[in-house]
């Protein structure tokens, strides 16, 4: 992203009063993935965990994670390293981890066109519709991503269970 696409994310944050989590990278790798961990299982065991993209709170600071492949992971790596990602720590928890890295890479894999370059202005538009609608479109768009690599496997499971 650049400076315009962070302050579009900057701005989604505080209009709707959702934490910022600032993270400072490998120094701080472990606060981080703590933080995170305590928001994201308040509430209880997580359904499931998602995970797009490489960050190292995600995956950690470990050679293995480099070993991970995308979609549903039915194996991850179990490693003792207190510097493993969240990933691996949703894993050994026995929540379903979802990872998705490379977007475009899968995108194209998978017949699946990747979101359009430039947005076309019109003089009735202005640009925070735009990128709200833009935001969301993303969101929208990476839901039903998910939705078309896992939902065809788990309905496959499903046929097999009944016959």
């Amino acid at each position: 992203m650049d400076g315009e696409g962070y302050a579009i994310g900057e701005s989604a944050i505080a209009m709707h009063g959702a934490e910022y989590l600032r993270e400072g990278g490998v120094p701080t790798v472990k606060v981080d993935m703590e933080r995170r961990w305590s928001l994201y299982t308040a509430g209880g065991k997580p359904k499931a965990y998602i995970n797009v993209g490489g960050g190292v709170t995600a995956l950690g600071w470990v050679e293995e994670s480099a070993t991970i492949g995308n979609g549903l992971l039915r194996r991850v790596p179990n490693i003792a390293d207190e510097r493993r990602g969240l990933l691996f720590r949703m894993h050994e928890a026995g929540v379903p981890v979802i990872h998705l890295l490379n977007i475009k890479s899968l995108a194209a894999a998978n017949d699946i066109p990747v979101g359009p370059a430039k947005l076309e202005l019109s003089a009735e538009r202005t640009t925070e519709p735009l990128a709200h609608a833009a935001w969301l479109g993303g969101v929208l768009g990476g839901w039903l991503f998910v939705c078309a690599l896992v939902l065809p496997r788990s309905q496959r499971g499903r046929s097999r269970g009944r016959e």
